[in-house]
């Protein structure tokens, strides 16, 4: 059974959605003040169940990860504007957090194989959503107790934009599900480029016997460009 999933984070409130692909059925899993998180059955839907996401693997998971760690709404938002502005890679501030994503979670990202790079909104329009909505409720707000049902709505809405969207390019994860078996690498989330670039370190490293890894440089390395005067300006 696959499930669409998303989650929305307030300094006092914070909301994991899941959208039963085969019923259409959506379960939410919330946490505020007097009432703490089912952090059980959410760790045992995402280790059972395939999910799905939009981006997914940039924010949701990372946040997911670290509500299972029993961390609070506070600690949950700050982590959640970190993701968002720090302009640093979702492993990276899973580093720097202590957060890591289990090994064992089955999950889709579908950010980078949809075409083109948009927000889910725009994507929702040009699908020709019935409902188009943006988040109703300021991100750093206070959410009262008549807020939640808000936003539970706003998320299931979110849910089925993302589950319209993956019907859309099915064949294309498809696909990349088929060339991740013979090369032995997971390609569901990864677009044209990174399938590529997967698709040939597989093969050098199957000529070469040997594991390719990306050269790791300090966070504050610089680098001397060397003009290959390849380029000129008229004007």
């Amino acid at each position: 059974m696959a499930l669409i999933l998303d989650v929305e984070c307030y300094r006092d409130y914070f909301l994991i959605c899941f959208l039963d692909r085969q019923n259409g059925k959506v379960a939410s899993f919330e946490m505020y003040d007097g009432k703490p998180l089912n952090v059980v059955k959410v760790a045992n839907l995402m280790r059972n169940h395939l999910t799905i996401s939009f981006n997914g693997n940039h924010y949701d998971l990372l946040m997911i990860a670290a509500a299972l760690q029993n961390r609070s709404c506070e600690e949950l938002k700050e982590l959640s504007d970190t993701i968002i502005t720090s302009g640093k890679q979702a492993w990276q501030v899973g580093r720097d957090e202590k957060i890591k994503i289990p090994p064992q979670w089955d999950h889709i990202d579908i950010i980078e194989v949809v075409p083109g790079r948009a927000s889910l909104k725009v994507y929702a329009g040009r699908m020709g959503y019935p409902k188009l909505q943006d988040l109703p409720i300021e991100p750093s707000a206070s959410i009262s107790p008549g807020d939640r049902d808000l936003l539970k709505k706003y998320c299931a809405n979110d849910l089925r934009v993302t589950d319209g969207l993956f019907c859309s390019v099915d064949k294309q994860v498809a696909l990349r599900a088929d060339m991740g078996e013979e090369y032995f690498v997971d390609l569901r989330s990864k677009s044209d480029a990174q399938i590529a670039e997967a698709v040939l370190r597989s093969e050098v490293e199957a000529v070469t016997d040997k594991r390719l890894r990306p050269t790791k440089y300090k966070d504050d390395q610089t680098f001397r460009y060397v003009d290959p005067k390849i380029i000129s300006f008229k004007s």
